[in-house]
């Protein structure tokens, strides 16, 4: 009999009353096959309905991550505990949500209200009737100006239902923004209806498809392929013959107050409102600060009203409306003028002109209530915080590398640290003021300004390196403190919108891409999130300046998590497309002239070693292959395609063998090779999927002695860093987080030994990370970025080295398959002809002149 606990946290100073819930519940393997049935039920023991369906599935073909669906009411500042329940039958009550194709559009009926959506242009909202009343003038609109004052026209090239159940309905609206015959910009619309609720989220998306020119690998804003607008708001039109006053409320729990009519007034938030709101993270393309004002203000015919974070609540006649992270995401504005209600996503004037990059997103949220009272209350996701009981997740064991509770003082603490009100996480926003859309989410990279002597902030962005978005995941899932999910929340939507390059048109190995952190102990400049700046170039030797997304920094684990705890499937796409990204970025662009590039290098790396037959994998024994072989995995686990468990094979056999001598390869030379233990962590995570799926086959047998290959080779050679600084250009508080991996190494491979290897690898995997944490929970800099990201990732599996480890089958396979090559004259053309042989027939004269162009042609 499945019962799972859901638990739910309003964080609002006010009750919630019928707030949509989504979430993901893991199940175990068997308790829910595809016919199964579910029931929910409430604190009090009402029926709730319920919208469920399947995100990923066991090998047994049960469900092991259901996504579901219901509404609630939240008493204030509670904790409300809700039972998922297996049931022989679920009631199935007929709903009244409902979607039906028009001429020209769709009409959406929820049971209290009725909608009709333009299906030819961006207007969300043609018609909202609520008892009979229609409630706009005329359509609302979306309006985009460019820099010179043209609007540009939403059409539609598609719409479809996203998403339907009896809880949810979701309506999809895709298109592009054209001027004349030219497409500017892509557009993605989000409509999510509720039934029996006049309420409605309306999610839009503006997307700058074009390549980035970066010439010479730097990516400055201002650069050709940015589109500058002047505006981008959504205009809700009033009745002509009336004149409703519109009331706001700028601040939760602040004073309501009425825009005069008829003369109208704004809200604007200019900027964060923070200590720091004038910090350099916001300068523009012309190299000044974009804010002109700290906080908000609400204006009139004069000054009505200021303060320091607006979230405002508006309400006129029976229609309420907020905007998602108002403050966080300046600037915004709402506006009261003799067009109606107008939303202010990127406010005219507000920061100069609003530049979107080639490849990059800015997505906004904007909630409805079409049957609001004097006492309307806000609403939405961003207001509670909802997971299942911490048991649930670990009993129904969908962590491969399990999620056990550490009790160890050392790990305590750094994870206190990483919340300190002054030295965390939420602090460093704070410090950097990391606000804006284009900021907002992101993790301020503060262990870079090391050696920064100026007064005003250094700018520097992590860009999710060593994953932190899966490891907060990881902590608000495991019963950590609720922030960890805020945090896990607005990294995601960073990522997704900013650190990713979503563009078709660049460099093969470059589209969508996850781009480096900035530049190491530099200024990030104007290069905003994307690594390299020509501000670079008199600070740092210009040879070594730029770059672009590489294999080395993608991280899928977090995206992967987020898709698992909403179910949005744009995250699922996403893990899918980076898994893609960084198996071709691994191997190289697949056209005739760059294998024929990769011959040329690989010839002249031969003559510079002399002639000498040093190792020569097919992939790099790094961060980089360790990676990709990582999300590979990812994408196994949420689509159950074989192809990416035969390509996860492919990484491990092409990188490693069990015969190998690992001192052949440098790995003790701790600048150049200390990033192995990344790829023999992934090694470890590989075979505890083989194992999952019973394949325990000769590709099997080769992981498991290529593990433990190389981890008794750790065991008799490896010590940690710090212990040799004479060895290390910088020898900080990085390396002892980086001691910690080769704890997870030991760890995974200990699960695989027997008899005194096996003890010998547990004494080693406790010997390094307690080297590790003692290091850093003493360390006077244990509160930067990096090193907590890093204990983050690599200390999960304390719980289990204080208790019993898992032990993993042998299996019945043998090793085959041949070892690793040497670097000869023989190997380059055997490599090379493979290559050419395998790219012949997928390429073509188009693609050749694209890579050519795209390689070349960019300065």
């Amino acid at each position: 009999m499945m019962d799972i606990a859901i638990h739910c946290y309003n964080q609002a100073t006010c009750l919630l009353t019928d707030e949509p819930v989504t979430l993901g519940v893991p199940l175990a393997r068997g308790g829910l096959q595809p016919e199964g049935e579910l029931i929910l039920r409430d604190q009090f023991g009402q029926l709730l309905t319920l919208q469920s369906r399947p995100l990923t599935r066991w090998t047994d073909g049960s469900v092991k991550w259901l996504q579901c669906d219901f509404q609630a009411d939240l008493p204030s500042r509670q904790e409300s505990v809700f039972q998922l329940i297996s049931a022989e039958e679920q009631g199935k009550g007929e709903s009244p949500l409902r979607a039906t194709p028009i001429k020209d559009g769709w009409q959406v009926d929820t049971g209290q209200a009725c909608f009709i959506v333009d299906g030819k242009v961006l207007r969300p909202f043609l018609q909202v009737k609520v008892g009979g009343k229609e409630l706009f003038a005329e359509a609302a609109e979306v309006l985009l100006l460019d820099a010179q004052g043209c609007a540009w026209t939403p059409r539609v090239d598609r719409i479809e239902i996203a998403e339907q159940g009896p809880v949810r309905l979701t309506l999809v609206l895709n298109g592009r923004f054209r001027s004349g015959r030219r497409t500017l910009l892509n557009f993605e619309a989000r409509l999510q209806f509720y039934a029996d609720s006049s309420r409605c989220l309306l999610e839009m998306r503006l997307h700058n498809p074009q390549a980035a020119r970066h010439p010479g690998n730097l990516w400055d804003l201002g650069d050709p392929a940015s589109v500058r607008l002047r505006q981008w708001n959504l205009r809700l039109p009033l009745q002509a013959e009336k004149k409703p006053r519109l009331r706001l409320q700028a601040e939760a729990d602040g004073p309501w107050r009425e825009l005069p009519v008829p003369g109208g007034g704004q809200l604007l938030q200019d900027s964060s409102g923070g200590n720091n709101w004038q910090s350099p993270v916001h300068r523009g393309a012309d190299g000044q600060i974009s804010t002109s004002f700290r906080g908000w203000r609400l204006t009139g015919e004069e000054l009505l009203a200021e303060g320091m974070r607006a979230q405002p609540l508006a309400c006129w006649e029976q229609v309420a409306l907020s905007v998602d992270q108002f403050w966080q995401r300046f600037p915004k504005g709402l506006a009261l003028n003799e067009q109606g209600v107008v939303v202010q996503l990127l406010p005219e004037d507000a920061g100069g002109l609003h530049e979107l990059q080639g490849g990059e997103q800015i997505t906004e949220r904007v909630r409805f209530d079409f049957a609001a009272v004097e006492s309307t209350t806000p609403w939405g996701d961003t207001l509670i915080s909802v997971r299942c009981a911490p048991e649930v997740y670990r009993q129904a064991g969908v962590f491969t590398d399990g999620l056990w509770s550490a009790a160890d003082d050392r790990y305590r603490s750094l994870l206190a640290t990483a919340l300190d009100d002054h030295k965390g996480f939420f602090a460093k926003r704070e410090q950097l003021d990391e606000y804006g859309w284009r900021n907002f989410g992101e993790l301020y990279a503060d262990h870079e300004a090391a050696f920064h002597k100026e007064d005003r902030p250094f700018v520097s962005h992590y860009n999710n390196q060593y994953d932190p978005l899966a490891s907060f995941y990881r902590q608000f899932l495991a019963g950590g403190d609720l922030r960890w999910g805020e945090l896990a929340h607005d990294l995601a939507a960073h990522v997704t919108d900013i650190d990713i390059n979503q563009t078709e048109d660049d460099r093969e190995e470059y589209c969508h891409g996850l781009f480096w952190h900035t530049d190491h102990y530099l200024d990030a400049g104007l290069s905003t999130h994307r690594m390299a700046s020509r501000e670079h170039l008199s600070q740092k030797n210009p040879a070594f300046c730029g770059g672009g997304p590489d294999s080395e920094h993608c991280y899928t684990g977090g995206l992967t998590q987020h898709f698992l705890h909403g179910g949005d499937e744009r995250f699922r796409q996403l893990v899918l497309r980076l898994a893609d990204w960084c198996w071709l970025s691994i191997r190289g662009p697949q056209t005739l002239g760059a294998a024929l590039l990769r011959t040329v290098k690989h010839l002249s790396l031969w003559r510079k070693s002399g002639g000498r037959a040093t190792l020569w994998p097919r992939f790099p024994l790094n961060r980089g292959t360790g990676n990709c072989l990582n999300a590979t995995l990812d994408a196994f686990e949420l689509t159950g395609n074989n192809k990416y468990l035969k390509r996860a094979t492919r990484l491990v056999r092409g990188t490693v063998h069990p015969k190998d001598r690992p001192e052949e390869r440098d790995l003790l030379n701790a600048e150049l090779g200390w990033s192995y233990t990344v790829f023999l962590a992934s090694l470890g995570r590989y075979l505890q999927v083989k194992a999952e799926y019973n394949e325990l086959d000769d590709d099997y047998a080769f992981g498991r002695e290529s593990l433990l290959n190389y981890a008794r080779w750790m065991a008799e050679q490896e010590y940690p860093y710090l212990d040799k600084p004479e060895n290390l250009e910088f020898p900080n508080e990085t390396w002892a987080g980086q001691d910690l991996r080769k704890s997870v190494v030991f760890f995974h491979a200990a699960s695989h030994a027997e008899g005194e290897v096996r003890q010998r690898l547990l004494e080693r995997s406790r010997f390094f990370i307690d080297a590790g944490l003692d290091h850093l929970v003493n360390s006077t800099t244990r509160h930067y970025a990096r090193p907590l990201a890093l204990v983050l990732q690599n200390s999960w599996h304390l719980g289990a080295l204080a208790a019993e480890i898992p032990i993993f089958p042998k299996g019945h396979g043998v090793v085959t398959g041949r070892e690793t090559p040497g670097l000869t004259l023989i190997e380059i053309l055997r490599r090379s002809l493979s290559e050419f042989l395998t790219i012949l027939p997928k390429t073509g004269l188009r693609r050749e002149w694209a890579w050519f162009t795209a390689r070349f042609g960019r300065g």
